[in-house]
């Protein structure tokens, strides 16, 4: 289910426990792994979004994906996400967290379209 007030909610909680806890640019790195396991592997996004599959079972397999490769305040959000059913909406809290750690960072995203193919130095 699409919902962008949740995933921004959720990845504004996150954002702000991280600065607090000056661990900003870890969980950044966090999220950017997880970003990149979502983007890489269609069947773990659907097995987040399965109703088939318990919580027991999702929760020990994003513990079994980050253990040892994470902070472990990006380990208790993913559980905090499981325990209260939204771990569906992992993409898009990643993506929205992004977005936000982005604006906080005044990091833009552009897009340049040329005639001809870019140097290095352009």
């Amino acid at each position: 289910m699409h919902n962008p007030r949740l995933a921004g909610r959720y990845a504004k909680s996150l954002l702000d426990l991280a600065i607090e806890k000056n661990q900003l640019d870890a969980v950044h790195a966090d999220i950017r792994l997880l970003e990149s396991v979502c983007k890489n592997n269609p069947d773990f996004v659907a097995m987040l979004k399965s109703p088939v599959i318990n919580a027991d079972k999702k929760d020990k397999l994003l513990e079994a994906i980050t253990t040892g490769r994470v902070n472990n305040i990006t380990t208790l959000f993913l559980r905090l996400l499981v325990s209260k059913t939204r771990e569906n909406s992992l993409p898009e809290i990643v993506k929205a967290f992004i977005e936000q750690y982005n604006k906080l960072n005044n990091i833009y995203q552009v897009k340049v379209t040329t005639a001809v193919p870019m140097s290095n130095e352009l």
